[in-house]
Formats: structure tokens, C-alpha cells, sequence
């Protein structure tokens, strides 16, 4: 299923944060990068942009006449919008999934080369 093959791999990621040490004029502060747990739902929002080129490369390969995302990220996914189905309930939206597709890719670049700052 696709919550298979796009669930995360691991629910950590690293984050900065600020370390007080000592007190008044001898207060130091500096940052460090350490390792956090994330939610189940924070990650399933990481792992987005991997899915998305996924599920996008499947429906153009596809070539279906309608498409019905049920749910909110489901809806993200395909139209690429940060906005709530509800929004759009019962309406009919045109969307040129290669062009989708390409954005996705270009989101997608950008993730990684985020993650692999990181590493």
C-alpha cells in the first residue's frame, strides 16, 4: 500500500537548540544539533514530498479521467495546495498533473538536499 512504501523510515530528525550554561555575566549560550522523536503525524507530513512524486508518476502513468483525494493530505497531494478538502467539497478542479509532477520533483530536491545538510 502507499502508506507502506512512503512511511518513514525512522521517526527521528535533528534539530538545533539553544544551550544555556552558567549563570549572569558568566552565562554562555551556544547551539547544538541533537536528534529529537518525532510524532507519527509530523512524520507523515516529512514524508509528503516522497510520496507525492510517487503518486504522481502512478496516476500520470494511469491516465485517469477523474481523480476523488479523500482527505486532506490526500487532496495536498495531488493539487500540490495547503488547504483543507473541506474547502473545496464538491467542486470540480482542473489539474494538469505533469505540471504537478514537476513542481513535486523540484520540492523533492529540495527536501533531500535539506536532509542531506544534515546527515
Amino acid at each position: 500500500s502507499n502508506a507502506t512504501l512512503c512511511r518513514p523510515r525512522s521517526y527521528k530528525a535533528r534539530k538545533l537548540v539553544r544551550v544555556v550554561e552558567g549563570k549572569g555575566k558568566s552565562k554562555t549560550v551556544r547551539e547544538e544539533e541533537v536528534e529529537v522523536f518525532v510524532t507519527a503525524d509530523e512524520a507523515k507530513v516529512a514524508a509528503m514530498p516522497f510520496c507525492r512524486v510517487r503518486l504522481l508518476t502512478e496516476l500520470i502513468e494511469l491516465g485517469p479521467a477523474v481523480v476523488v483525494p479523500v482527505g486532506k493530505l490526500a487532496y495536498q497531494a495531488v493539487f500540490g495546495l495547503p488547504r483543507s478538502i473541506q474547502t473545496y467539497r464538491g467542486s470540480v478542479e482542473k489539474v494538469d498533473l505533469t505540471a504537478q509532477l514537476e513542481a513535486a520533483r523540484v520540492r523533492l530536491a529540495e527536501v533531500e538536499a535539506y536532509y542531506d545538510a544534515a546527515a
